[in-house]
């Protein structure tokens, strides 16, 4: 008989021993999906207000950098539908994949378009859709015009590493990192009702 044949099911034999513990790990505990609604965790939109501009046509892309010129459509067609953050400024989402998302910023009023590395082809493999959300429209992203409050959820970069809930508070020319909740403690507060600090 041959060898691969005597190996194989000593390999079954062992993962079967192997995953009971790696599913025991938070980080790895592929039923804990993040919510946004279950972390209840500061800060809020409320907490960053602006006052949404007057609807106006958008300025002209301006396209400087390669990223832009590469996303120009996209970029286009989503600052087409005028400011949804921050008062003047559009966030526009578009799929990289399966359960992945990108994002850029758009001046609606100058055209500048903003890219942050940190917030990059957004894995949300372990994101939970949430009532009253239309997905996959926005899907790791959550902004509102009357606010300078960016939420990412999800793993930015698809690094597990950074998978939870991370907050930025928008400067007008680049992201302020606020505060990260890693997935496992996102997913603990909404198993047991405890309110992340």
């Amino acid at each position: 008989m041959p060898l691969k044949f005597l190996v194989m099911p000593s390999l079954l034999v062992l993962l079967a021993f192997v995953s009971p513990a790696v599913r025991a790990d938070q980080s790895t505990d592929f039923n804990c999906r993040i919510q946004l609604t279950d972390v209840a965790v500061l800060p809020a939109f409320r907490d960053f207000p602006v006052k949404p501009s007057k609807p106006a046509p958008p300025a002209k892309l301006q396209l400087a950098s390669p990223e832009a010129r590469m996303f120009r459509t996209m970029l286009r067609k989503g600052a087409a539908n005028g400011s949804n953050f921050a008062g003047h400024y559009a966030v526009v989402v578009w799929g990289c994949g399966s359960s992945c998302s990108d994002l850029a910023i758009v001046d609606t009023r100058s055209g500048d378009v903003h890219f942050d590395d940190r917030v990059r082809d957004i894995s949300g493999v372990y994101v939970n859709a949430e009532s009253g959300r239309q997905q996959p429209e926005f899907w790791a992203a959550r902004f509102r015009q009357d606010s300078r409050l960016l939420v990412i959820v999800g793993a930015p970069n698809e690094d597990e590493a950074r998978d939870g809930v991370t907050y930025y508070e928008w400067t007008g020319s680049r992201l302020k990192l606020l505060r990260f909740v890693p997935r496992s403690q996102a997913c603990a507060a909404a198993k047991t009702g405890i309110e992340v600090r």
